[in-house]
């Protein structure tokens, strides 16, 4: 083969391998474009979450139940206790109908 051969073989790798370099850094122009615009929201995110972080908590503790009445708090306890068993139970009736239905 004559060598001019081997040169235009050559000279088309070369450009061949130009053009892949440089749709490989278009496509990473345009991807970094899109992480730019993410990391501003972000950076702003961040700017409000350390604003934050410098206020101080205004943090109310609860008053001790101590001295409350424990019979009104089983009563209370029981009342959700029995409201919870009526939801179940209706939740299963539901079921079984529904079951039921469907043959």
């Amino acid at each position: 083969m004559p060598f001019w051969a081997w040169l235009l073989i050559d000279l088309g790798i070369l450009i061949l391998g130009l053009l892949v370099l440089g749709w490989i850094g278009w496509d990473l122009f345009f991807k970094f474009t899109k992480v730019s615009g993410e990391s501003l929201r972000l950076q702003k995110a961040v700017e409000a979450l350390q604003g934050q972080m410098t206020t101080e908590a205004k943090y109310v503790k609860p008053a001790d139940n101590l001295d409350d009445d424990s019979s009104k708090l089983t009563q209370d306890w029981l009342a959700r206790k029995s409201q919870h068993e009526r939801e179940k139970s209706a939740k299963q009736r539901r079921l079984i109908a529904r079951f039921s239905k469907r043959k």
